[in-house]
């Protein structure tokens, strides 16, 4: 019964070792940011974009969303929210971007808004 109970303990410990041995050594994508932002150029098409900064137009700041102050010079522009800058993109009709720009993370904070476990602690005074 022990023999049994050690071989499980090593398969468990040599699987638990393969897990992280992969997520460290697996290339992680980019993750928006300023660094990543900047890295981006009038010319390059939407997927490159992407590509490049490691998603979709979106909020990608944490919970915490940086919001540059409307702006008639945005219109059309497509926007990632990063936590430390904000990237805006107008594409022409074939898809190649036509003007970049990278704006401060600092214009205008929105708290987010508060999870399951901040409303009950709330609620309970803690």
């Amino acid at each position: 019964m022990k023999m049994r109970l050690r071989l499980w303990l090593l398969i468990a410990a040599v699987l638990l070792i393969a897990v992280v041995v992969t997520a460290v050594l697996l290339p992680s994508r980019p993750r928006p940011c300023r660094k990543t932002y900047e890295q981006v150029h009038v010319g390059m098409t939407r997927e490159e974009v992407e590509t490049t900064v490691g998603g979709p137009p979106g909020d990608y700041a944490d919970g915490k969303i940086w919001l540059h102050w409307f702006s008639a010079k945005f219109f059309g522009y497509k926007g990632w929210y990063g936590p430390d800058a904000e990237l805006r993109v107008l594409f022409d009709a074939e898809g190649h971007a036509i003007d970049v720009v990278v704006l401060d993370g600092d214009r205008w904070l929105i708290p987010p808004k508060p999870g399951i476990r901040e409303w009950v602690r709330d609620r309970l005074g803690l």
